[in-house]
């Protein structure tokens, strides 16, 4: 099997998940960083048989010197290591997970990936960056904010509904790194009050936003802004339909209706498939 995921997205986990639901679950899990510079250590520790009937999960695949990926392909094909001239080798009797976090095509037209060795793994699993489920931000947060308070010694807070909207509207540019290190600054920041908006907004670096008539000059209009942006960008996401839209936001459809008119969007007329 082969993962695919930006860096924060936590494919060791999701390799030692998968091996947990596998059938080797009752094997040992060995976890390798093949970006390691010591090339010797990293084939030692491949071809060792600490991975035996079990599952060896390979992060950073792509990081794997050449000669070394060639071996690993040839070894994964055979099933074996090392086979002598009457081709008999020591069985590799392991279930192989590579992860990379770019997109392996790129990899291999680059020269730093091996197209034998990554058409080994024929199961293909992507997981998609924290940007594209903003959907999920408000569960995600719930999952994650014990732990960031427990870090902190400190009351796990609550978070107010535009402090999520605002959490969810935001690029995750290293995913889950960095929503843990967000969720540790705000929960130091309120010591177990609620976190609002204006929370997230004095404690979180946003990055700069092209606002589409001036700067605001107060919160207000900020915020106003923010929702006109937001709202609009759910909005076509679901090509206008209303009561998608309301289900994503968490509102109800008649109170999505009145925030459009409020903020001068305008109400959809069409409705596409």
């Amino acid at each position: 099997m082969a993962i695919v995921a930006e860096p924060g997205l936590d494919a060791p986990a999701v390799a030692r998940a998968i091996h947990e639901a596998g059938a080797r679950r009752d094997g040992p899990f060995v976890l390798i960083d093949c970006a390691l510079p010591d090339a010797a250590a990293l084939e030692q520790q491949i071809f060792s048989t600490a991975a035996r009937r079990g599952t060896l999960a390979l992060v950073n695949v792509d990081g794997l010197p050449g000669p070394l990926q060639a071996r690993l392909a040839r070894v994964l094909r055979d099933g074996q290591i090392d086979p002598d001239a009457s081709g008999a080798g020591t069985a590799f009797d392991v279930r192989a997970i590579a992860a990379v976090s770019s997109e392996p095509d790129d990899a291999i037209q680059e020269g730093v990936l091996r197209r034998d060795l990554w058409t080994r793994f024929s199961l293909r699993l992507d997981l998609p960056p924290l940007r594209q489920r903003s959907a999920d931000i408000p569960m995600l947060v719930g999952c994650l904010v014990g732990d960031a308070a427990d870090s902190a010694r400190v009351p796990v807070p609550r978070f107010s509904r535009e402090a999520l909207i605002l959490l969810g509207a935001l690029p995750w540019r290293r995913n889950f790194d960095e929503l843990r290190e967000v969720l540790e600054v705000l929960v130091r920041a309120v010591i177990g009050g609620a976190v609002r908006l204006e929370d997230v907004l004095d404690h979180v670096a946003l990055e700069p936003v092209v606002w589409s008539q001036g700067s605001p000059t107060n919160l207000r209009e900020a915020r106003l802004s923010f929702e006109r942006h937001y709202i609009a960008r759910v909005l076509s996401r679901h090509r206008g339909r209303m009561e998608d839209a309301a289900r994503s936001l968490g509102m109800q459809r008649t109170n999505l209706y009145r925030k459009v008119r409020q903020l001068g969007l305008g109400v959809p007329r069409t409705r596409q498939p």
